[in-house]
């Protein structure tokens, strides 16, 4: 998949699902949500969000620049949960603060299944697709204070 921690080798995509970690996507911008999109199609993915709660969190400046707009509801039929966090791109803090909100509450989960982070944080595992310097690090924070482990939270 790409997605890797550059401190702890051993953490990919593959082996967070080996794991049955809840999986965790934020895309900022076109080009995060196109390297987000990769792992949507993949197969495996496909099948796992069957069991365990798949989460994208799109970054995008509005719902009229936002890529694959058409293909949110398909993905949603899928399995995923797709909440678009719209002004996300610039700005940091409403990005974190619209995360943190959707966090606490589970964001509705549909269909019965566990919240964002999955009945356990420490068995989440989040993917970072185009976040880079001060926002990436305020993410790995913010995910970090919510229980997930820092080796959990891979980038591209």
């Amino acid at each position: 998949s790409g997605f890797t921690n550059v401190l702890f080798a051993e953490k990919s995509l593959e082996a967070a699902m080996k794991e049955n970690h809840a999986l965790v996507l934020v895309a900022r911008g076109t080009s995060g949500m196109a390297s987000i999109r990769s792992i949507l199609d993949w197969q495996p993915v496909l099948a796992y969000t069957d069991k365990h709660p798949v989460t994208v969190f799109y970054l995008a400046n509005s719902q009229e620049s936002s890529a694959l707009l058409s293909l949110h509801d398909e993905w949603r039929s899928e399995g995923y949960k797709i909440i678009p966090v719209y002004g996300g791109v610039d700005d940091v803090d409403n990005a974190m603060f619209m995360i943190e909100q959707c966090l606490l509450t589970g964001a509705l989960t549909a269909g019965g299944k566990p919240t964002i982070l999955g009945k356990s944080p420490a068995s989440c595992s989040v993917l970072l697709a185009g976040c880079q310097g001060d926002f990436a690090s305020k993410l790995l924070h913010l995910f970090d204070s919510r229980g997930v482990s820092k080796e959990n939270i891979l980038t591209n």
